[in-house]
């Protein structure tokens, strides 16, 4: 088995809060603090951004990192980088490193993309020859053979970001650093970004992969750490992991759904359970699922229709559906508790989905109350194209009995 080519061991950091930087203007009044001995030193004045975390990854190993805002993750990759220094233990990387964290950084709006491919090329530290060498591929990567000799001022933001993306795509590493950079550009260029990802890992690079995009990190990973408040909370496979972190999440934000303007209606209790009947934050495709709510009227709301939404991940709704199209709205009365339910079936791809409510009235269509984030559920595997519904599909391929066909093709 081969050695390790990236290992963290045992690796703390902590932050002093409110530390300012290192200029000579911060550093007088810390003098005139230290002086007068009026400077604390108590833990409270810490943040412990790290601790005890170990990390190993193989040679072609792809592992993903995920967690919540605030989880570690930045720190852990500026530690990687070397950007900053641990507290204690140590970290340890065999061959060249680099790091794909910000496409198109360091890019001039009055350079040319090919006088922006050098310097962007030079900053992730490729050499002029490297470059000379992987221009061409490069340029045919980005698609931009057209607009390559044109200043990146007047370029798109999506062609930025191509341009940007097909420099870094042609590092060739031991260990390389990706954070949230694969949602670049369209669909189709996306589908090359995985692809190039994959031709990465084959060629036997290590990949080290922070992103908040679960489907992605289910795609690319073999094997996904959480991390939650500084610590490792799981480790295992990437489904695995990413499961983990959605029922972790789901469980958080199981709670009362109401915001500003929940003074109508507050939502006290929202449960997501499978055929069974069970809690769950995971359904498979095409599964029996169905969505409970307890609400609270704070006044008398006549005439109320009920809807139910669906929200994949990036915000699209797959489904939308009200009580109105059966005809049927209620009255609720001020102070009562109600209990509403849903069946459904998750005919869904894989991927994050979120579910929202919001009650309307008949004949004004005013909403008395809306949330699109009540629960949070998640479908398993792996999605390689754009669908977002499942349909379950069957096919067969056979040579024609009849090769002449008739009629008009539309």
């Amino acid at each position: 088995m081969s050695e390790p080519a990236l290992i963290v061991n045992d690796v703390w950091k902590h932050f002093r809060l409110g530390q300012t930087g290192g200029s000579l203007r911060d550093a007088l009044p810390r003098m005139a603090r230290w002086l007068t001995r009026r400077r604390r030193t108590s833990q409270a004045e810490t943040f412990c951004a790290l601790r005890s975390v170990s990390i190993q990854a193989r040679p072609g190993e792809v592992l993903g990192i995920i967690g919540p805002n605030g989880a570690g993750k930045s720190t852990l990759l500026k530690l990687l980088c070397g950007i900053l220094k641990p507290d204690r233990g140590r970290i340890l990387t065999r061959g060249r490193m680099s790091a794909l964290i910000e496409v198109g950084a360091g890019f001039h709006p009055e350079l040319t993309g090919r006088e922006n491919v050098y310097l962007n090329g030079s900053i992730l530290g490729m050499t002029r020859a490297e470059i000379d060498g992987k221009l061409d591929a490069i340029v045919n990567f980005s698609g931009l053979e057209e607009f390559i000799d044109t200043p990146i001022k007047r370029y798109s933001s999506g062609m930025v970001a191509r341009l940007g993306f097909s420099v870094a795509a042609q590092l060739d590493p031991d260990v390389l650093l990706v954070d949230e950079v694969l949602s670049v550009g369209d669909f189709s260029f996306q589908i090359k970004c995985f692809r190039r990802m994959n031709e990465i890992k084959e060629r036997g690079t290590t990949v080290v992969f922070v992103s908040h995009n679960m489907q992605a990190v289910s795609t690319l990973c073999d094997r996904c750490i959480v991390l939650r408040r500084g610590e490792i909370f799981y480790e295992g496979s990437a489904e695995d992991a990413t499961r983990r972190y959605l029922e972790a999440m789901g469980e958080q934000l199981c709670m009362s759904a109401a915001d500003g303007r929940g003074r109508l209606l507050t939502v006290e209790a929202a449960e997501f359970s499978d055929a069974d009947g069970q809690p769950t934050h995971i359904v498979e495709p095409g599964e029996r699922c169905s969505v409970r709510l307890r609400f609270r009227c704070h006044q008398d709301l006549r005439d109320a229709g009920l809807s139910l939404r669906v929200i994949h991940d990036d915000r699209t709704a797959v489904f939308d559906q009200t009580t109105a199209v059966a005809g049927d709205f209620y009255d609720f009365r001020r102070g009562e508790v109600y209990d509403a339910s849903f069946e459904l079936s998750a005919n869904l791809a894989p991927g994050p989905y979120s579910v929202g409510v919001n009650l309307f009235n008949r004949h004004t269509m005013e909403f008395y109350y809306w949330a699109d984030n009540v629960l949070h559920f998640s479908v398993p595997g792996k999605r390689l194209t754009d669908n977002l519904v499942h349909m379950d599909w069957q096919y067969r391929i056979l040579p024609s009995a009849n090769p002449i066909l008739t009629g008009n093709v539309r």
